[in-house]
């Protein structure tokens, strides 16, 4: 088998965040996905044929599922998916080895051997990316927060011993496999540019702050939740080195979470993040093997996990026009451990930054309470408050959509018909606009805002609390 880990090569673009700060962007160039990977179509939970060592499997194509919810609407996002279409690429697909460091080697066919060089992996979630477009998603605004349902992906448990001699009594190993998920409070969402680009085109990416990794524990102390999931031998994948094949698997979780929606910038509202780290209950010793594809009968100590990586060669995510990217994935390298900073890097580098493409596979479902897209565009003149429930101690936004520019200005009423605010009146041009609310000075109850324009007048009900 073809080595698909580095061949050490680490250089470093300068480049300009967006407020003109010169740094350097690090490109831990290196994975030269070395096997020839198979383009056929294959279906999760069936075999795949070993093809030296390296397998290439059928992405978990999301479908637009929209299921009234309430007031809401439920839907599955995939973003290798909308990046397939985005691109008219198909996307191919390697496996990722994790581990707490990197003691654990694999063997391939040739003989060679590689240690694992990724301690976690993750990635970043923005439903206002309007690639999602392409996948006949529905782009939500920043005004738009969720509720997250389900993360789902394909997960390679390889699984060695199955039990362990501690103070004389053999007992079931158990690995743990540790997924954190983060709201926009506990991640870096920043851009870059670069400096031999005349235009200086922001490019933005998302990660958890690595500033509060705690690679050894397999933590983030910045994370919003952990799920703590117990890998047992039921858990296990079929590896058969004889026969040169395995079933893979998929692991479906309920993070059961609400994006943090803000009244600030667009690029840093509703987006979330999820990351993975697995925790074996015998650690590798200093190149044990947990795979051998060259001998199936070799020494098994220790067991492994993977996770597999979409990549789309020679494809920059950056080709894409749509203006935040945030959809990236992210991971820890050696090189970040323990704590270590590399260049600007620190606890995770996003995959934004290499030369191809670099995806993890996942559906994300979210449930969205209040679809102030379609709402605003519904008519000549649309209006939301947001948020809704508002806090006194807070402002509101009214969010207004103009089929044109106007003149605007606002009452905000009390249940009596009282008016309790007024604004000034404001040029706004066509599209969303944003009209602060000082909700400081209203007690709690029902208010009704209403919007005159040029256009005419429009109406709607907020709660403050």
């Amino acid at each position: 088998m073809h080595e698909f880990l580095i061949k050490s090569i680490i250089f470093a673009l300068i480049i300009t965040f967006k407020k003109h700060i010169e740094m350097k962007k690090l490109l831990f160039l290196g994975f030269t996905v070395l096997a020839a990977m198979s383009a056929n179509a294959q279906i999760l939970g069936q075999p795949i044929v070993k093809d030296q060592g390296i397998r290439a499997i059928a992405p978990a194509r999301a479908t637009s599922s929209k299921i009234s919810r309430r007031a809401g609407t439920s839907e599955t996002y995939n973003y290798v998916a909308a990046y397939s279409n985005s691109t008219s690429n198909s996307s191919k697909q390697t496996l990722w080895w994790i581990a707490p460091d990197s003691n654990a080697c694999v063997v391939y066919t040739t003989g060679g051997k590689s240690n694992i060089k990724f301690h976690g992996i993750g990635g970043a979630f923005d439903p206002k990316d309007t690639t999602f477009m392409d996948a006949q998603n529905t782009v939500l605004t920043k005004f738009n927060p969720y509720h997250v349902d389900t993360l789902r992906f394909t997960k390679a448990y390889l699984r060695n011993v199955n039990k362990v001699n501690v103070g004389g009594k053999m007992v079931d190993v158990v690995d743990t496999l540790f997924v954190q998920y983060y709201d926009a409070s506990g991640m870096n969402i920043t851009a870059y540019s670069f400096t031999n680009d005349p235009l200086k085109t922001s490019y933005y990416y998302g990660v958890p702050k690595g500033t509060t990794f705690v690679p050894y524990r397999a933590t983030n102390k910045s994370a919003l939740k952990t799920d703590t999931i117990l890998l047992t031998a039921s858990s296990r994948d079929s590896f058969n080195v004889s026969a040169g094949n395995y079933f893979v698997s998929t692991i479906t979780l309920t993070p059961n979470f609400n994006s943090l929606s803000t009244n600030g910038l667009a690029v840093t509202s509703n987006v979330i993040a999820y990351s993975m780290n697995f925790k074996p209950m015998i650690p590798a010793q200093l190149n044990d093997t947990i795979l051998d594809w060259s001998n199936a009968n070799y020494t098994k100590k220790t067991n492994g996990f993977g996770l597999y990586i979409d990549y789309f060669a020679n494809i920059k995510h950056d080709n894409l026009t749509t203006p935040y990217k945030i959809n990236n994935t992210f991971w820890t390298r050696s090189d970040l451990l323990p704590g270590a900073k590399v260049s600007i890097w620190q606890g995770y580098v996003p995959t934004t930054i290499y030369n191809s493409a670099y995806m993890m596979n996942a559906d994300i479902s979210i449930t969205c309470d209040n679809l102030s897209t379609k709402e605003l565009l519904n008519s000549n003149i649309g209006l939301v408050v947001y948020p809704n429930p508002a806090s006194t101690n807070n402002n509101a936004i009214a969010v207004v959509n103009l089929k044109s520019a106007s003149m605007v200005s606002a009452k905000v009423y009390d249940m009596n018909g009282r008016v309790v605010l007024a604004t000034s009146t404001k040029a706004m041009n066509a599209g969303l606009n944003e009209l602060p609310l000082a909700t400081s000075s209203l007690s709690t109850g029902i208010y009704t805002v209403t919007i005159e324009t040029a256009a005419g007048t429009k109406s709607s009900k907020f709660i403050v609390k």
